[in-house]
């Protein structure tokens, strides 16, 4: 495998990695939010 061929396999390793952190950053993100309308909503 080539040089160029392996630093695009590791790109493409690397972007995938970080939209599956993106994607479970914007969840826990959107639990927090939904935690924090329900407590606000009992006071």
């Amino acid at each position: 495998m080539s040089k160029s061929a392996q630093a695009e396999l590791a790109l493409n390793h690397h972007a995938g990695d970080y939209k599956q952190a993106t994607t479970e950053m914007a969840n826990l993100v959107e639990k927090l939010a939904c935690k924090d309308t329900s407590v606000s909503g009992q006071k």
